[in-house]
């Protein structure tokens, strides 16, 4: 994104009125998600059947796995579209909690968002997190399901009968793991973000008032999604497993697997058994890559926005 005209029409009209930085955050976020989500689903797919398939030993397996059980390329687009649902959904109000946030307790607090960045990022932190993780959780617990089933035409049918009778535990299914994994990839983002921006202003000589671009830009995203995704993965892989397609076929009849199988002590110890403590790290790479996507229209967005709204 180009660096920003004082007087740009974007810019004056978030400087009109408050709610408006809201507004532009949205749109941005929603056509972010829209443009990157079909190159971050086949990767989502890859990590996430790397994550329970114990007997596959790298990402080639899996590949060759998934394109042999699921039909071709199409099965790297299982829970496309509820992936595509939760992304567009998290990024309507994802933008404008990060823009707005911050901005907001600076206020409660009565001082200036530019001077205490990292403070009211923290708190920005927790309070996405916890909203995230409430809204999200069925999202991601149906695109794990699709993502991990074994049965192909009857997959939708398969969840919405298995969540009937205990709809509230089964859709959060993975909510502690995922609450704790958001706090720590929030905190972690958003402060790696700040440092490492604030580093490269410093070392290239960049005023605040004017927006990092390009390899540099680049350099941040690549840091901050590095250092976000060795914080996060043990807590991806516990959700991962909590939330798995867990219907089975015995004696011809779908059956569910015994709920008391999928409790966060029992993931810890199933994937500790299986690959001992690089079992939480299991798809590091595909992580890496997806996160890095993520990490860099989200880092570029996050700064293009904070260049539209300097000052306010």
């Amino acid at each position: 994104m180009a660096e920003a005209d004082d007087n740009s029409p974007i810019r004056r009209f978030i400087q009109n009125h408050p709610l408006n930085l809201a507004i532009i955050s949205s749109l941005s976020g929603m056509l972010k998600s829209i443009i990157a989500l079909p190159i971050q689903h086949p990767l989502d797919t890859l990590k996430v059947n790397y994550q329970i398939q114990n007997k596959l030993k790298n990402e080639f397996e899996v590949i060759k796995h998934i394109h042999a059980e699921r039909g071709g390329v199409k099965g790297f687009y299982y829970g496309y579209m509820a992936n595509q649902s939760k992304q567009i959904f998290k990024a309507s109000y994802r933008y404008p909690l990060l823009s707005c946030l911050p901005r907001f307790y600076a206020g409660l607090f009565g001082s200036k968002y530019e001077d205490h960045k990292y403070a009211m990022r923290i708190l920005t932190s927790f309070s996405l997190a916890i909203i995230e993780a409430t809204l999200i959780t069925p999202f991601e617990r149906l695109q794990v399901f699709l993502m991990t089933s074994k049965f192909g035409d009857s997959n939708y049918r398969d969840f919405f009968d298995m969540i009937k009778t205990k709809a509230r535990k089964e859709l959060f299914k993975g909510y502690s793991p995922y609450i704790l994994k958001q706090c720590v990839s929030w905190t972690i983002f958003l402060q790696a973000d700040q440092f490492y921006k604030y580093r490269i202003r410093n070392l290239f000589k960049i005023p605040d008032e004017k927006m990092i671009t390009g390899w540099k830009l680049g350099i941040c995203s690549l840091l901050t999604s590095f250092t976000t995704v060795l914080s996060v993965m043990p807590f991806d892989n516990i959700k991962t497993y909590l939330q798995k397609h867990n219907i089975e076929l015995k004696d011809g009849s779908r059956v569910k697997t015994n709920e008391n199988q999928f409790t966060v002590r029992n993931a810890i110890k199933g994937i500790y058994a299986k690959r001992g403590i690089r079992g939480f790290y299991v798809g590091w790479r595909v992580r890496i890559c997806v996160n890095f996507i993520n990490s860099s229209f989200t880092v570029v967005l996050l700064e293009w926005i904070e260049n539209q709204a300097h000052g306010l």
